[in-house]
């Protein structure tokens, strides 16, 4: 299969990551088109890269958080204040880490959805095709044994005149009846 450069760059985390940021829908998009366009190794990291992204963004929050219960002053932390108290920090970077948690769970939830339906529907589809090779077996098994009984009869038949009415009859085996006089007869 003809690999697509485009394809896979647009399909690539950072890329998602940049257009969840800006269209939440966007991102979605290119989610599906990863599914559609890598390896099954490559979709399963998806949710799992976005959830972690999500959270990452999480820290200087949760940092502050901790630092609030503990009586803690982290004004010795470089930058520390400026990054949490930043407008940018508090409103873009908090909605899009809702958004990158909340699309890699729903991302993973499908995607564990489809896997069960999917491995359902190929353990069903093997079923049927395993059923279907047993049911051509025994036919084939039957056909022979027919064919080898009618082998063994062809190998039995004998043509023998009769001696009362004179008719020429064909039997199985040494002994056997005239069909119209119904007179026993005998192989020599």
């Amino acid at each position: 299969m003809k690999r697509n450069i485009f394809i896979e760059i647009l399909a690539s985390i950072p890329i998602i990551l940049i257009a969840i940021y800006f269209s939440w829908f966007l991102g979605v998009v290119l989610i599906i088109l990863r599914y559609f366009s890598t390896s099954i190794k490559r979709k399963n990291i998806t949710p799992i890269v976005l959830v972690i992204t999500g959270l990452l963004i999480l820290i200087p929050k949760g940092l502050n958080f901790l630092f609030d219960k503990i009586n803690f002053n982290p004004k010795d932390i470089p930058y520390f204040n400026d990054i949490v108290t930043s407008n940018l920090y508090k409103t873009n970077f908090m909605n899009y880490s809702k958004a990158l948690i909340i699309i890699g769970i729903i991302f993973a939830v499908i995607s564990y959805f489809i896997g069960k339906i999917t491995n359902e529907i190929m353990k069903s589809f093997r079923e049927q095709v395993q059923e279907y090779t047993n049911k051509q077996v025994q036919i084939e098994q039957e056909n022979d044994l027919k064919m080898k009984e009618k082998q063994e009869d062809a190998k039995n038949t004998k043509v023998i005149t009769c001696s009362k009415c004179g008719a020429t009859n064909i039997v199985k085996g040494d002994i056997g009846k005239c069909k119209y006089c119904r007179n026993t007869l005998t192989s020599k």
